[in-house]
């Protein structure tokens, strides 16, 4: 049981280590997402995906 808890362990380090990468390159500036309209979309965006995919589990467990 115990070697689970180190494979685990193993994996969550090289998550880890591969985020390094996408953090190191960010150089202070902003994404390319701007303005208003683009944000309010993804507040939109992620409720509405959630839902559609809870629609489609409640219909395939039906």
């Amino acid at each position: 049981m115990a070697s689970h808890y180190w494979m685990l362990f193993l994996v969550i380090r090289w998550i880890a280590g591969l985020a390094f990468i996408p953090l190191n390159m960010y150089n202070g500036k902003r994404g390319f997402v701007q303005g208003k309209v683009a944000k309010y979309s993804f507040y939109v965006f992620y409720p509405l995906h959630l839902l559609i995919l809870w629609w489609i589990k409640a219909y395939l467990m039906h």
